[in-house]
C-alpha cells in the first residue's frame, strides 16, 4: 500500500512522463523554436529573435516564394539557416544589375522579384551574384526538387548565392511567429510575390 507522498511522486512522474512526450512530438511534428542567428535577414529579422517554426504546411503544400523558410544547413547539415524562397523547382534564376530575374513557364522572358516590402533602398542595391555559385550575368536552371534562398540583408547573408540550391528534404519549416523579443512580437512577414 503507498502511502500518501508514494502516490503523489507517482502522478508527478506520470504527469512528467507524459508531458515529455507531447513535447518530443510537437517539436518533431508540429512546431519548434528557433533562434535567428546573424544579421542575414535583418531589418526583418534580428539577430537574437526567437521564431515559432510549424512543421506542417508543407506536408500539405508547396513552399511559396516570399515565404521565410528554415531549413537545414545545406553544406554540412549542422544547424538550420532562416531565408526567404526566392526561386522554385524547375525555374531559371538570373541575378543582374541588383535585380533578381525568374524565368519559368508561365513569364518565359522573365519578371523581377520586386523586394521593395522586403529590402531598404540600400539593400536592395546590393542584390548581386558575388556568390561562388550564383554568379552575376548567369542564368542558372533550378533542378526539381531544389530553390534557391536568399537573406534580405544581401550584404551580411550567406546563401544560395554561396551554397547553391536547397533540397526539398532539407527544408524544416516555415517561420510564422515571432514570440521574442516581446515588442516585436507578430507574424513574420512573408508576403508571396
Amino acid at each position: 500500500m503507498f502511502s500518501k507522498i508514494g502516490i503523489w511522486l507517482l502522478d508527478t512522474i506520470q504527469v512528467i512522463a507524459v508531458s515529455a512526450i507531447i513535447i518530443v512530438i510537437l517539436h518533431l511534428f508540429i512546431v519548434q523554436p528557433q533562434v535567428v542567428d546573424g544579421l542575414s535577414m535583418y531589418p526583418n529579422l534580428d539577430d537574437g529573435d526567437r521564431l515559432l517554426v510549424e512543421k506542417v504546411t508543407y506536408r500539405l503544400r508547396e513552399p511559396k516564394r516570399g515565404e521565410v523558410i528554415v531549413f537545414n544547413e545545406p553544406e554540412k547539415k549542422e544547424s538550420d539557416f532562416i531565408k526567404r524562397l526566392i526561386g522554385l523547382p524547375g525555374e531559371s534564376i538570373l541575378i543582374e544589375n541588383n535585380k533578381i530575374i525568374i524565368f519559368n513557364e508561365k513569364n518565359p522572358k522573365g519578371f523581377e522579384v520586386m523586394q521593395d516590402r522586403f529590402l531598404s533602398e540600400e539593400m536592395k542595391k546590393s542584390t548581386s551574384g558575388q556568390g561562388n555559385f550564383l554568379k552575376e550575368g548567369l542564368k542558372v536552371k533550378i533542378p526539381t526538387d531544389k530553390y534557391v534562398f536568399l537573406g534580405d540583408n544581401r550584404k551580411k547573408s550567406y546563401d544560395s548565392r554561396y551554397f547553391g540550391f536547397v533540397d526539398k528534404d532539407d527544408i524544416v519549416g516555415k517561420a510564422t511567429y515571432r514570440y521574442w523579443p516581446f515588442k516585436s512580437f507578430g507574424g513574420v512577414d512573408s508576403k508571396v510575390f
